[in-house]
């Protein structure tokens, strides 16, 4: 799709533009054997046609100022209804592995010929619709239409390699749309399968990237979660792709931002509107399921996806995602005092959750504290439990303990049988009150656990709990002023139980671009000495210097950290120190912990879900 009118010589867009729905070794194509285990994937419904019609939009609509559309390579892997549906697709370029290295080689190499001066006013846009597997954050692989040939997992291609490569090719905008899953399959877990993906280009470090990058990345979902999509092209596209170009097309007046004399739509205005239409199509559809849009890459400014003409805006935006998953409970549950066991919302005689096997599982849960931690055993109280029939579960709980770790273990099955989830539960006050999110399958087996803040907390920990939840539902843009920095002074002085408000402020301002002082978190690690995510931080924003000299010393004596992201990060950090060998055995034993524990952390959760075998004994956390 190239419009020879734009291939001239100066600034341009060039966009890749990939949709797998039909997948050869996973729906018994005729002619080609099925892959005896899919590890639980099959063949999609729409994601080829939402990547035409993405591509259609960028044809047809796509306009930002000096950078028109000169090029966009497109491969779908149809299915017949979608052939049905838009006669277009018949003929596109499938995308097998191959061809995909095939076009990002193309699209790459179109990047690298252009000017100095024109690759620094151009574009570079990947969209991708079709199955996706992340075991850790981060590390998402995109599946190519022939994905499982001859079994192998990794002919795939990594996301993070991708943006590594392109990072030093010379154009400044680059710009990744992922409607693709960001979970995995226990199956993968337990064969201790490392999904890394097939190398399609040389990653560079960060010494040969574009220090003027500007390259969000608008994810599907959440780490851990689904993206979802109808099951018939009668009903519309990927729920993305119809948030998408809703959003593009048709945005709600309050989504868009009048510069000068033109109207556009920033990245983060449209990420809030997607997560809000998501919501509410999933409400449509009756799905007890969520999906969130998230914001990640490298993006510090503010990201235009496209000009619009300033007239025909829709007059509202769909409700908020808080408002769309009240309307969608099939029942609430609390207690009128958590110590009074009296139930409101619930039938005389019913339990809270709707279902036996939960409530097995529930009441099979064991409560204590983590290692070898002494003191009085800690106390929960159940609180409130809110359900969307009984596959997914919001659960409050109250913990009073003295300042220890707690952790709380839940079996996937009835009984105490099969895997434990052991959910790590750091002192951040007497009382505190956590969101426990429970997704159950089919068969009534616990699948994915998150833990997180409940809104109900006061104070600092309640607006905590606010930004986090905020960052999530809308973007890291509208949850960087929840938390002050006259708030996070007060944190860095002692006066809050913990360093968690500082410690969630760097995390949003991270995804927005930003850093954190590092002077004040300097002080606080100094004060919370136990909270191993601040020198996480103070990593992050000293740089190779800082990592140099501090290194080998400080993260040697500390503990992993107490938030699945810093976790992640601490990772990151580790395997790209170029002073790794001379770090000493001590950050060489914190890297082999972190490799242990990774792999079986749950994403997308505030604290650590570590997923264990029955038989595995403790695992080193923290």
């Amino acid at each position: 799709m190239t419009d020879p009118e734009k291939r001239g010589e100066g600034p341009r867009t060039l966009a890749l533009v990939i949709g797998a729905s039909r997948y050869s070794h996973l729906g018994g194509e005729p002619g080609i054997s099925r892959t005896t285990d899919t590890y639980g994937l099959s063949e999609l419904s729409v994601s080829a046609l939402t990547a035409y019609r993405f591509a259609e939009w960028l044809r047809e609509a796509y306009r930002v100022s000096g950078k028109p559309l000169a090029r966009c390579w497109l491969l779908a892997s149809p299915t017949e209804d979608e052939l049905r549906a838009e006669p277009g697709l018949a003929g596109v370029l499938e995308p097998t592995f191959r061809n995909c290295e095939d076009a990002i080689w193309e699209w790459y190499t179109a990047a690298r010929e252009l000017s100095a001066k024109n690759a620094q006013r151009s574009r570079l846009v990947f969209f991708f619709s079709g199955h996706g597997l992340e075991r850790m954050l981060d590390e998402q692989l995109l599946l190519p239409s022939d994905y499982l040939q001859r079994g192998l997992v990794n002919r795939a291609i990594n996301v993070r390699d991708l943006r590594q490569a392109l990072a030093a090719c010379g154009v400044s905008q680059q710009l990744y749309l992922i409607d693709a899953c960001r979970n995995d399959h226990p199956r993968l877990r337990d064969l201790g399968v490392s999904l890394t993906g097939t190398q399609v280009l040389n990653p560079l470090d960060n010494s040969r990237s574009n220090p003027d990058l500007d390259a969000p990345v608008l994810y599907g979902s959440s780490s851990g979660q689904q993206a979802f999509g109808p099951r018939s092209v009668d009903d519309g596209l990927t729920l993305f792709g119809q948030a998408l170009l809703s959003g593009l097309t048709a945005p709600p007046a309050d989504s868009v931002v009048h510069d000068s004399d033109d109207c556009v739509m920033p990245i983060d205005q449209l990420q809030e509107y997607m997560n809000a239409r998501i919501a509410e199509l999933l409400r449509t559809y009756k799905s007890a399921g969520t999906q969130r849009v998230m914001k990640g890459g490298q993006s510090a400014g503010r990201f235009v996806m496209s000009e619009l003409a300033c007239d025909g805006f829709a007059p509202t935006s769909p409700p908020s995602v808080r408002e769309s998953e009240r309307l969608g409970r099939t029942a609430t549950v609390e207690f009128v005092d958590p110590t009074s066991g009296q139930l409101i919302g619930a039938n005389e005689g019913e339990d809270p959750f709707g279902d036996a096997g939960m409530a097995e599982i529930w009441s099979g849960k064991h409560f204590g504290t983590l290692g070898e931690e002494s003191g009085p055993a800690p106390e929960l109280t159940l609180v409130r439990v809110d359900r969307r029939g009984t596959s997914l579960y919001d659960i409050v709980i109250r913990v009073d303990s003295d300042p220890i770790e707690a952790v709380l273990t839940l079996s996937e099955e009835p009984g105490g049988t099969g895997r434990r989830f052991d959910c790590h539960l750091p002192w951040v006050g007497h009382g505190a009150l956590f969101a426990l999110r429970l997704a159950r399958d089919d068969s009534g087996r616990l699948v994915h656990i998150e833990t997180d803040l409940d809104l109900a907390n006061t104070d600092a920990l309640g607006r905590t709990a606010e930004a986090w939840r905020t960052y999530h539902e809308q973007s890291a843009v509208a949850a960087l002023p929840i938390l002050s920095d006259g708030e996070l002074s007060d944190v860095v002085t002692g006066a809050s139980p913990s360093p968690l408000p500082l410690i969630v402020a760097g995390h949003i301002r991270l995804a927005a671009g930003h850093r954190l002082d590092p002077k004040m978190v300097e002080d606080a690690a100094v004060v919370y000495s136990n909270w191993s995510d601040l020198g996480v931080f103070l990593l992050e924003s000293r740089g190779r210097e800082y990592a140099t000299s501090v290194v080998p010393t400080r993260l040697s004596a500390l503990a992993l950290p107490r938030t699945t992201d810093a976790t992640a990060l601490a990772w990151r950090q580790l395997t790209h120190l170029h002073t790794f060998a001379a770090a000493g055995d001590g950050v060489i034993e914190l890297r082999k912990r972190l490799a242990e524990v990774l792999p079986r952390m749950q994403p997308g959760s505030l604290f650590p879900v570590i997923l264990s075998p029955v038989e595995s004994v403790n695992l080193p956390y923290p």
